[in-house]
């Protein structure tokens, strides 16, 4: 999976003394390990502001990769990186993802060379709202197949719908009202990656764009992404309008369990009786 629009931040051979090996000579000698780190922050906000609180502790983090290795007991490097990578995406919560690479130049292969190296990338689980919405076609068909399109990516889990909601239209009143939900899950999709398989499910449902807040078969918007901030033109995140929407709010109150209120604007959605 492609990181694509994500910066990064590099960290290489940090050095590190450690007894990781299969053979009893290793454990007892040790030897030296350097080791690789990639950190993806997504849409760096550092780069922006200028300001140390937007970015990584470097320190931090490698501080944090000789600790680990230092106290390992694995046989393999495979193990350790996993190790490494576990640790990092756990202390550095707005991380999507990290890149591991361990080298052991010094390894037992009976043979003369100059490295042997073991790379991964782990991704971070984020809790994501999605936000979902129709005014054209079969409405509730739309949105109920849309959900079964989330539900059968293999990097969603733990998926939460809301019920549909009648809305007015918003920003363009002149049309239709709007079938409205939102969902959440956890994924392991990056922010980008994820708008791609929304887009990609928005034109298999006969998306058309042809005007801002025009009617649609199918919109889905991203309105979070776990605590991820971005500001670029393709994807502003958290979603810059999403409080002054009912139709997220109150769906996403129902999910979070908190009170119900219609409004004006919004009412949930009773499917008629059509006996």
């Amino acid at each position: 999976m492609l990181l694509s629009k994500s910066d990064c931040i590099s960290l290489k051979d940090i050095h590190v003394f450690s007894y990781v090996g299969v053979f009893s000579h290793e454990k007892e000698k040790g030897q030296n390990f350097y080791i690789d780190l990639v950190l993806y922050p997504g849409y760096s906000r550092a780069s922006l502001s200028d300001d140390l609180k937007h970015t990584i502790n470097y320190a931090e983090a490698a501080d944090l990769v000789v600790e680990t290795a230092k106290a390992s007991k694995r046989d393999l490097i495979e193990a350790l990186a996993g190790d490494i990578a576990e640790a990092i995406l756990e202390r550095f919560a707005k991380l999507l993802a990290v890149d591991v690479r361990v080298h052991k130049p010094e390894a037992p292969v009976g043979h003369k060379l100059g490295d042997i190296s073991f790379s991964l990338r782990r991704y971070s689980k984020n809790e994501v709202c999605v936000a979902l919405g129709s005014n054209l076609g079969d409405r509730e068909n739309i949105l109920t197949s849309a959900l079964a399109s989330l539900k059968n990516c293999p990097e969603i889990s733990h998926l939460r719908a809301s019920k549909f909601y009648e809305t007015k239209a918003w920003g363009k009143e002149d049309q239709a009202d709007f079938l409205n939900g939102v969902v959440l899950f956890e994924t392991s999709l990056n922010p980008y990656a994820l708008l791609s398989l929304l887009r990609k499910i928005e034109d298999e449902h006969g998306r058309v764009r042809k005007e801002k807040w025009g009617p649609r078969t199918l919109d889905l918007d991203i309105i979070f992404y776990g605590n991820y901030s971005s500001f670029d033109d393709d994807l502003r995140l958290p979603h810059p309008y999403y409080q002054e929407r009912d139709f997220v709010t109150i769906p996403l109150r129902e999910l979070r369990e908190k009170s119900l209120t219609d409004t004006d604007e919004i009412r949930l959605y009773e499917k008629e009786d059509l006996e």
